[in-house]
């Protein structure tokens, strides 16, 4: 199909004789190649002048003759013929040829520029076109070129920049010189041209699976430009976006030689669709910056924003912050530009003498709403959900905790609301999440398969069987075989043992507390913790002479126990002294001793209001948690603690330590995981990207930690794929001492584990659970600009994990700490 376009063309050949200049009007038919903006002509970019004149059997090739650059601008908007192409790869409706409008009074063409460019207001913004298209130094297009086609006509030409994608504006003028500045000049926005053909000259394939040219080594070829010009939410202002247009020829040869109502797909392509994106390597996909939604597009800066899972970090919030951002951004430009207009309006000036009218300023552009700034980061993070499962599922450990929590599934809306009741988590020694899962009910039967694709992953890695679990029940054979025995029977078999967490254990007396508010109620409750732990002497001594060598003289005469009382805090002691068990008999007389104490005076309050609701109701939760008194003692010769780093106090080094003991690690990470899914409520596909993406950042975190001096990384980044890529990379051309990464471990096991909604998904329905699919959350167009949500209810934050096992602080009162024979200091009544 051809386009005719017509030209005045206006050749001057001087008669000399008769002193005349004749006019010569021509019809010029040019290839739709031509139209469509391709470079097929010629030498575009040559100084060097081409012969013309087609030969036989061939089309007319136009010729180029160089030109030094001109300042002739083209022609102002006014009304002007527009041919578009309309591209639908989803209709089988062929669309029509990319033009550039060429007028009749127009002496510049501008290749592939679409008058739909200029539409307002969906069109690149009125401020923009003017250097988008004249500025020969930042816009799209370079010097005016004269070329002579094949009918012997002179003809100037704009061609397009190959050498970038980004253009950037001028910068807005800061004084005034001559006329007064236009507002267009303080408003001016970047410009995304997405050519990954046109300047990478990157081959793709054709999608579509029924191509006639699919294994022909067909590659699709550009065929103009894109109709569509996307608006580009970034951190602080918008930016446009342009695309050029994909075709296959041997899929368009197939539809046009096709009969109505049986003919394929057109096989042309938009070079942003997802099917063109996914054909790049990882790294060119990186220099794609935007998310696009169906009417708009977010930048990936914002998305950054919105990753982060921690207290308070809503939708809203970012929505907020990025608000403020645009709207700063738009006032400071604004203050500029009348400020210089000001200047003008000066008593006794021109401008002030004439009463000159100012234009105002654009309007400032609304805001996206939070609803689509979670669509845009929930579409970003489901392609990275594969990386993600990787990772957690290649955590492994040697002391596993096992707990659950509910809080987090009350947010569960939707289609899944009240689908489940519990959120079982398994972890490890440093804080990581092995596995989670959500089910109906804490029953050996729903967590059967958890536990046993925990432990064929850890048979297929060739790892271990973990020497320790921690429980919050079901530890003891007082009844027979447990059920969490029964869980993981072959590990218990390989040797794992089975431990009560002390904290658990210690809660459980609550149960016979009259209430937490009683005065005697941390006294007990430290009672309890010194019955059972006990700090090594050795350690507490060191930090006892670091804290005297700040100030000798001070502390001289200032006894151990005054020190411990007045000078230590409980946090510090937490960190640098270790604690160790101090066995099933000396807990038991301890714990006896405390409780027949306060069953009498020293139990009453100041108004005679006892500790305990009954004797009997303390002597009967005392019976029942003696038979645990074995289960939460440290097993005999294990490692319980891991210096991290070591800190100097005073000139004193000190080790930093972690406790491997109990599963506080554990609930610290449910503490932290209501923030992971933001606002109050979410459905069921965000509600599982934002847990598998959150968890695999919590363990990136946390195998961080676990490196000597807590540097294990030296970027901040969360994908795999990228941090191996690079450490393959600068290894093999810079050497080993250039990885960037030396701690980065790759994922190694490739599981079939269910995690989080799929696991529940597939016990109640067989069906196999897919959260990439998330267009059920897209918003309408109407959402797109609606106002702000209503604020969302903000969870309580995460707190750092407590080793120690009492609800409260202990007031360690020196006349309860004694010096035992095993080298250790222990808290008595």
């Amino acid at each position: 199909m051809y386009l005719v376009l017509s030209h005045k063309v206006n050749e001057s050949t001087k008669d000399l004789s008769k002193g005349q200049t004749k006019p010569t009007q021509s019809r010029i038919n040019l290839g739709s190649q031509v139209a469509s903006g391709s470079q097929q002509i010629s030498s575009a970019h040559s100084n060097q002048t081409l012969d013309s004149g087609p030969t036989s059997g061939e089309k007319s090739e136009p010729s180029i003759v160089s030109q030094q650059p001109t300042t002739q601008a083209s022609p102002p908007l006014t009304t002007q013929e527009e041919e578009s192409l309309q591209v639908d790869t989803a209709s089988n409706k062929q669309p029509s040829t990319s033009t550039f409008t060429v007028k009749s009074k127009s002496k510049i063409e501008y290749e592939g520029w679409c008058t739909a460019w200029e539409k307002q207001p969906h069109g690149i913004p009125v401020a923009d076109l003017v250097w988008v298209k004249d500025d020969i130094e930042r816009g799209m297009y370079g010097p005016v070129q004269t070329y002579k086609d094949g009918l012997g006509a002179y003809k100037k030409r704009r061609i397009l920049k190959s050498d970038r994608m980004w253009f950037y504006p001028p910068e807005c003028p800061g004084s005034v010189r001559g006329a007064p500045p236009s507002p267009y000049s303080f408003f001016r926005g970047r410009l995304f041209f997405w050519r990954p053909v046109g300047v990478w000259k990157y081959s793709f394939r054709c999608p579509n699976s029924e191509c006639p040219g699919r294994g022909k080594g067909v590659s699709l070829y550009r065929s103009g430009y894109h109709l569509t010009v996307r608006q580009i939410c970034d951190v602080s202002g918008w930016y446009s976006m342009l695309t050029e247009v994909l075709c296959c020829g041997p899929c368009l040869k197939a539809w046009r030689s096709g009969k109505k109502g049986e003919r394929g797909k057109i096989g042309r392509y938009i070079a942003w669709d997802n099917a063109i994106l996914r054909q790049m390597s990882d790294a060119h996909q990186s220099m794609f910056p935007a998310v696009l939604t169906v009417q708009r597009g977010v930048d990936k800066n914002v998305i950054r924003l919105l990753r982060d899972r921690t207290e308070g970090n809503t939708m809203v919030k970012v929505w907020r912050q990025v608000q403020e951002s645009h709207c700063e951004a738009y006032l400071a430009k604004k203050d500029m530009y009348t400020l210089l207009l000001h200047s003008l309006t000066r008593p006794g000036g021109i401008t002030k003498a004439l009463g000159q009218v100012f234009k105002p300023p654009p309007k400032r552009r609304e805001m996206p709403s939070p609803r689509l700034l979670r669509h845009a980061f929930l579409l970003h993070e489901a392609e990275n959900i594969q990386d993600y499962r990787s990772q957690i599922l290649s955590t492994f450990g040697t002391v596993l905790k096992m707990d659950s929590t509910k809080k987090v599934v009350k947010k569960l809306s939707g289609t899944g609301r009240g689908t489940a009741e519990w959120f079982t988590s398994v972890g490890n020694e440093h804080s990581q999440v092995l596995t989670f899962v959500l089910t109906c009910e804490e029953s050996a039967e729903k967590l059967k398969g958890m536990a046993q694709g925990l432990m064929d992953r850890f048979k297929a890695a060739s790892q271990p069987v973990p020497s320790l679990m921690y429980v919050d029940r079901d530890c003891c054979r007082a009844h027979g075989v447990s059920s969490v025995e029964n869980l993981y029977k072959p590990w218990v078999d390989g040797g794992m043992i089975l431990r009560l967490d002390i904290w658990h254990w210690i809660h459980r007396f609550g149960m016979a507390i009259r209430t937490e508010s009683h005065p005697k109620y941390e006294l007990f409750m430290s009672a309890l913790s010194g019955a059972i732990l006990a700090y090594n002497k050795d350690d507490l001594d060191l930090l006892i002479s670091a804290v005297k060598a700040g100030n000798e003289k001070k502390f001289r005469n200032v006894s151990q126990e005054e020190m411990l009382r007045r000078y230590i805090s409980k946090e510090t002691l937490k960190h640098y002294v270790r604690r160790v068990t101090l066995g099933a008999q000396e807990t038991f007389r301890m714990v006896d001793l405390a409780i027949e104490e306060l069953k009498g005076p020293s139990g009453l309050d100041e108004n005679g209001i006892a500790l305990f609701k009954t004797p009997e109701a303390i002597d009967g939760v005392w019976t029942a948690q003696q038979k645990h008194l074995e289960c939460i003692q440290d097993p005999p010769g294990m490692v319980m603690y891991k210096v991290v780093k070591v800190s100097t106090l005073n000139g004193v080094d000190l080790p930093y330590y972690k406790t491997y003991r109990g599963s506080n690690s554990l609930e610290g990470f449910h503490k932290h995981l209501p923030n992971m899914i933001p606002g109050p409520h979410c459905a069921a596909r965000p509600y599982q990207v934002y847990l598998i993406s959150g968890i695999a950042r919590w363990n990136a975190d946390r195998l961080a930690e676990t490196v000597w001096g807590k540097k294990g990384r030296n970027n901040r980044v969360y994908s795999s794929p990228l941090l191996h890529r690079i450490n393959t990379r600068c290894k093999e051309l810079f050497g080993e001492d250039q990885v960037d990464e030396e701690n980065y471990i790759v994922p190694a096991v490739s599981s079939t584990e269910l995690l989080g909604l799929e696991y529940l998904f597939e016990q109640s329905t067989n069906d196999e659970y897919l959260p990439q699919l998330l267009d059920q959350d897209a918003p309408t167009e109407e959402q797109e600009l609606a106002d702000e949500e209503e604020d969302e209810t903000v969870d309580d934050g995460y707190t750092s994990d407590r080793e120690d096992t009492s609800t409260s602080v202990v007031n360690t009162n020196p006349s309860h700490v004694v010096s035992g024979n095993n080298g250790t200091f222990r808290s008595i009544l």
